[in-house]
């Protein structure tokens, strides 16, 4: 039977991978670019985990492993589309597998200790983006707060060149394209596009700001409970 790398010599490859890709990456994206990295042969890629409980690969069932911990030590982050993305953390430090092999199981055994009953290290579920967006005011005076969008607008327009060629591509992804690649960065300040390449219509700040929130991507709503006591429903009793 062919070699199959242990789960934590993938972690540094599919680090390499999502910077090579722009920084995020679908999962079928991110495993070819492993493979790729690490140049697997069809003989490592072909040896099932548990063949007599379906035909996933070992490589495949080992790299989800990989973005557990890298995703737990701070590295990537996942969407609820399955969309992977570096984290500041995953751009700019390099991953040393040990230390972070020591870190996610320190977590975990503290939290055995603790009782808590989320496991560190479960599966690979795309969670839900959370938090709170403070609730601020639409009135367009002088001096009102900033609404969200021209809070957003702002920060879009503070961005690189280069950073919001990332976002683009991470928004197309995000929105179920495949094999997403960035291919000017000419330093023009725009989005460079291939001869060839099918229209796409553009957005206006006010229509990019809505798919950002609707994909969740730099803007997080939260859906506050108010409960009333109607008294005199029970006066009525």
């Amino acid at each position: 039977m062919a070699y199959v790398p242990t789960f934590d010599e993938y972690m540094q490859p599919m680090i390499a991978a999502l910077r090579r890709l722009g920084g995020s990456a679908t999962i079928p994206e991110l495993y070819e670019a492993v493979v790729d990295e690490m140049k697997l042969s069809d003989d490592q890629l072909s040896v099932l985990h548990d063949p007599e409980r379906g035909d996933q690969t070992e490589a495949g069932y080992r790299m989800a492993w990989a973005r557990t911990y890298l995703k737990k030590a701070g590295y990537p982050s996942n969407s609820e589309r399955g969309v992977w993305a570096l984290t500041p953390q995953g751009r700019e430090q390099e991953v040393a597998p040990d230390k972070v092999i020591e870190q996610v199981r320190g977590e975990y055994a503290t939290k055995r200790a603790a009782a808590a009953p989320t496991n560190l290290v479960d599966s690979v579920p795309p969670n839900a983006a959370d938090g709170a967006l403070e609730m601020i005011s639409e009135e367009d005076e002088p001096d009102a707060p900033a609404t969200w969008k021209q809070q957003l607008n702002r920060k879009l327009l503070s961005m690189s060149a280069d950073a919001f060629e990332r976002l683009c591509q991470r928004i197309l992804r995000e929105s179920g394209f495949v094999e997403v690649k960035v291919t000017g960065r000419t330093g023009d300040g725009g989005i460079a596009t291939r001869d060839g390449a099918p229209p796409i219509d553009l957005i206006d700040g006010e229509r990019l700001a809505e798919l950002l929130k609707d994909l969740r991507l730099g803007v997080r709503t939260e859906m506050i409970e108010k409960v009333d006591v109607e008294a005199g429903w029970f006066d009525g009793i």
